[in-house]
């Protein structure tokens, strides 16, 4: 599950749904001792250090190693509480609810842009089927148009040319026929196109929420970077 979602294991061992323990094979390799050497609280303090030294925020939230490692020495830190001073023991916890909430941020920001690509492909979609919808309407409002002015010269004719009566009213009932049909086209894709200007409309405003959104949390990502810098500059070891 790790290599194949690793910001929801984060999520999880941040959360307590997956523990971590001394015993845990990827965090364990890198904070192994030759035997006799302090594991005191100064020296996860100062490989905690070291870490924040080290890596950026990113590369944290990237590197699932990395980030079990910096989990297993606050964990450890908490367990030796005692032996800190207040300063030290206030830092602990809220540097390890910062790590939480970036996790977070970082998840939510990378589903929101997932979202934001979906979303502008249905109004494409759409964009694209009404496109489609308005030339054929306005090909059967041609044809409509093209109909009546036919009709019209027929009734002008059938006035002046009674002997002609019998055809031409065949003639004007065909093009009356194709007018008919013609409606009952355009009010179809009438109806189509409501449904659809409403499908947009949604999908507009979707996108809208969806880009605000898209837009705080990369505001809080860079938050979260300067308030890592701070976190940083204020390492009270």
């Amino acid at each position: 599950m790790i290599e194949d979602d690793p910001l929801s294991a984060i999520e999880n061992i941040l959360t307590g749904k997956i523990s971590i323990s001394s015993k845990t094979p990827q965090s364990t390799s890198r904070l192994e001792r030759p035997k006799g050497q302090s594991t005191s609280a100064d020296v996860l303090a100062k490989e905690l250090k070291y870490l924040i030294q080290t890596f950026s925020l990113g590369d944290f939230i990237t590197d699932y190693e990395q980030m079990s490692k910096v989990l297993l020495i606050l964990e450890e830190l908490q367990k030796n509480e005692k032996s800190l001073s207040l300063a030290q023991q206030a830092f602990i916890k809220a540097f390890r609810l910062f790590i939480k909430k970036a996790v977070t941020h970082r998840k939510e920001c990378y589903i929101a842009g997932v979202k934001k690509v979906e979303l502008n492909r249905a109004k494409e979609d759409i964009l694209l089927k009404l496109q489609e919808t308005k030339n054929t309407q306005e090909q059967i409002t041609t044809s409509i148009f093209n109909a009546n002015n036919r009709v019209i010269e027929i009734s002008s004719c059938i006035e002046q040319l009674e002997e002609q009566l019998s055809k031409l009213k065949e003639e004007r009932e065909t093009f009356q026929l194709a007018i008919n049909e013609g409606e009952k086209q355009r009010e179809t894709l009438k109806n189509d196109s409501i449904v659809w200007a409403h499908q947009a409309k949604d999908l507009v405003f979707d996108l809208a929420e969806i880009e605000a959104k898209v837009k705080i949390l990369g505001e809080q990502h860079e938050a979260d970077k300067d308030a890592y810098v701070q976190f940083r500059a204020s390492f009270p070891f």
